[in-house]
Formats: structure tokens, sequence, C-alpha cells
């Protein structure tokens, strides 16, 4: 089976955003959103990693949305994007044989 996994740990600091980049409205739809509806349909399943202050909020946009059709896992991010590509790699299911990352 497809899976994608979405690296969504960024803060927003650079941009002083505020809060997670992945979070703000692009044309009135988070970009998260518009990053899963890229992969809808295409792939079996998903891996959002964030980080855990933002989870609640990635999955609450993911699911209000409806921009991805399938299997979604929203896991903690790590100190590094190493580690962050490690987490959702660690998160994937026994029955994913192929990753976009």
């Amino acid at each position: 089976m497809w899976y994608v996994i979405l690296l969504a740990g960024g803060s927003g600091a650079r941009m002083g955003a505020g809060c997670n980049k992945v979070l703000l409205e692009l044309q009135g739809e988070p970009v998260i959103c518009r990053a899963a509806r890229a992969f809808s349909g295409v792939v079996d399943g998903m891996v959002v990693v964030a980080r855990k202050e933002d989870q609640q909020a990635i999955q609450a946009a993911l699911e209000a949305s409806h921009a991805f059709v399938g299997k979604l896992h929203v896991v903690t991010g790590g100190a590094t994007r190493q580690d962050s590509v490690w987490n959702g790699l660690q998160a994937l299911p026994a029955d994913a044989d192929k990753v976009l990352i």
C-alpha cells in the first residue's frame, strides 16, 4: 500500500507568523489541507508529523475539510527533520510498502 508522510513540524518563527505555517490559510483553506488534498485518492494512507502542541489543530483542520480520504495518523515530530521523518516511518502500518516523504 502507498503512504505519504507530510512533515508539518514547523513553528512559523522565521515567517513571524506566530503559529505553525501549515495552519495559515491560503485562499481560505489551511495549507496543510491543500497539501493533504494533493495526495487524496493517490495514496492509501497519510502520516502527518507535527509538534505536539499543533497536533489537535492539524487533525481538526484535516477532518473538517475532508481534504484527505484514507487512513490518517498525526504523530509527534522529533528534535530534527531527520528525527521527524523517523517518527513518521515508525508510525506506518505493516502493510505500507511504498512511502512518499
